[in-house]
């Protein structure tokens, strides 16, 4: 459960939609066979998350 969490916050915390970046996190795992290197594209703080899962900045 914990683990669970603290990728939710980590997401949060790098202004990423939570849920759907979990969803697609773990569709990703399941879908292709990873490397090292594409793990790291999966990290809440990778410049290759889509544009989709990120929150949307506030332009006011």
């Amino acid at each position: 459960m914990s683990a669970y969490l603290t990728i939710l916050m980590t997401a949060r915390e790098n202004g990423l939609k939570p849920e759907e970046y979990l969803t697609w996190v773990l569709h990703e795992m399941k879908t292709r066979r990873l490397d090292e290197e594409d793990l790291q594209d999966l990290l809440p703080y990778s410049d290759k998350i889509p544009e989709e899962l990120k929150v949307p900045k506030n332009t006011q």
